[in-house]
């Protein structure tokens, strides 16, 4: 997609791991400092890759791993990355101890995993992504996606 077709909600179809990569890649020409993208999906529906090119798009160097036992990742590149896993969380009291308003509101780009639990603390401006398996004729095609992005009103999809 080029930029003079810019949108507020896409779907993309991805057919391996390399093309959801590279959609993450792509996707941070749409991001700024500040932003948070929730990323919505179940297990290994490809959330982890996303933001691993995501990552390479804002030149982000070194190893790039899921933080579900850790909860945070902190990536410094162009423009740092604070990546987090909210599998493990079951309340909302527990996120208090996170201080998420210095990240989603701070100079990086947050990506969520998991972000149910942290839906009434999202900020309004946030991009949500939905991730689910590929499935043509009744099958599933091993690697495939199909991400639904939604940007914020003020916001368009860009570089896709």
């Amino acid at each position: 997609m080029s930029d003079n077709n810019e949108k507020n909600d896409l779907q993309v179809i991805t057919r391996n791991a390399e093309e959801t990569y590279r959609l993450g890649k792509n996707f941070v020409s749409s991001l700024k400092k500040g932003d948070v993208v929730a990323l919505y999906g179940e297990l290994g529906s490809g959330k982890t890759v996303f933001v691993k090119g995501a990552c390479a798009g804002l030149e982000i160097t070194g190893e790039v791993t899921s933080p579900s036992f850790v909860i945070m990742h902190e990536y410094t590149g162009r423009i740092n990355v604070y990546h987090f896993d909210f599998y493990r969380i079951k309340s909302g009291l527990e996120l208090e101890t996170i201080l998420l308003d210095d990240y989603f509101y701070g100079d990086g780009i947050s990506f969520i995993e998991w972000p149910e639990i942290a839906e009434p603390l999202l900020p309004d401006s946030s991009f949500k992504l939905f991730f689910k398996r590929l499935i043509e004729k009744n099958k599933i095609i091993e690697g495939g996606r199909v991400i639904n992005i939604s940007a914020p009103k003020n916001r368009r999809i860009k570089g896709i």
